[in-house]
């Protein structure tokens, strides 16, 4: 056989075992690979490995980021009277994050401003869902149920509102109407006085609400609205502005020890 014809053969031979070769390395390769990215999914599907945990803190941190912006936006949004569009965008944001406290509340308050009082009591009974200790959501679902007249219902929020948060002159007051309102007149009267324990003077103009007409007469819410008008006759004057308070507190907590157990 010719020389040259020798040499093109041995050199096509030669051609044809790198070509298996490198087809069987891109196999080999390709398999591994493929066992690397289901070790990876293994990863990233175990609960109990510590990756998955800095993996999950991570894009937790992330998503929380772009959760807090379009909160920030949606708030400005509010801010400016675009209530319309403010809806539209944390009922978006409510499809990926159902649990968010934020949201829900935001939700809820603008429902509750524009008299959508029966969806914005699903936002709130969602918050207290997932949290039965949250005194904001408890008053708030006080707050729908009491405008749909729902009035026990109302009192049973308020009042686990009070026991959580104890400070809340609001929840009090509430309490107050709506036991006013039922004929229930010593709970009425020991709710307003305990309101009036907290906010002070600032009883006076909610005291004109109709709610307490049935408590209107008693000596006691008198007595509270007598003090109050008091305290500020005398906070006006320059000579006692200093010592109005020091003055009228033993009396003004008086008014609540026959109230006391």
């Amino acid at each position: 056989m010719n020389k040259p014809i020798i040499q093109l053969v041995v050199f096509l031979l030669f051609v044809i075992f790198i070509t298996f070769a490198l087809i069987k390395y891109c196999i080999v390769f390709e398999s591994d690979r493929e066992k690397q990215v289901a070790a990876s999914l293994d990863i990233l599907l175990s609960k109990d490995k510590p990756d998955l945990e800095m993996l999950d803190s991570k894009a937790k941190d992330e998503r929380n980021l772009n959760l807090y912006r379009f909160i920030q936006e949606i708030k400005k949004e509010i801010a400016d009277g675009l209530y319309d569009k403010a809806e539209d965008n944390l009922r978006n944001l409510l499809l990926f994050y159902p649990k968010n406290r934020t949201v829900l509340s935001l939700l809820g308050g603008i429902l509750y401003s524009r008299g959508d009082y029966e969806q914005a009591q699903s936002m709130f009974m969602l918050m207290r869902k997932n949290n039965p200790d949250d005194a904001f959501a408890r008053e708030s679902l006080g707050l729908t149920f009491e405008k749909q007249f729902k009035h026990n219902e109302a009192i049973e929020e308020f009042l686990n509102a009070s026991l959580l948060k104890p400070d809340s002159a609001s929840t009090y007051i509430h309490l107050a109407g709506l036991y006013s309102l039922a004929g229930d007149k010593t709970r009425a009267i020991y709710n307003f006085a305990k309101a009036y324990e907290i906010i002070d003077v600032d009883i006076i103009p909610l005291s004109f609400d109709p709610a307490f007409d049935n408590i209107r007469g008693m000596p006691t819410f008198i007595n509270i609205i007598n003090n109050a008008e008091d305290i500020v006759r005398m906070k006006n004057n320059l000579y006692l502005k200093n010592s109005y308070r020091r003055t009228l507190k033993p009396e003004r907590n008086s008014i609540l020890i026959n109230f006391k157990k």
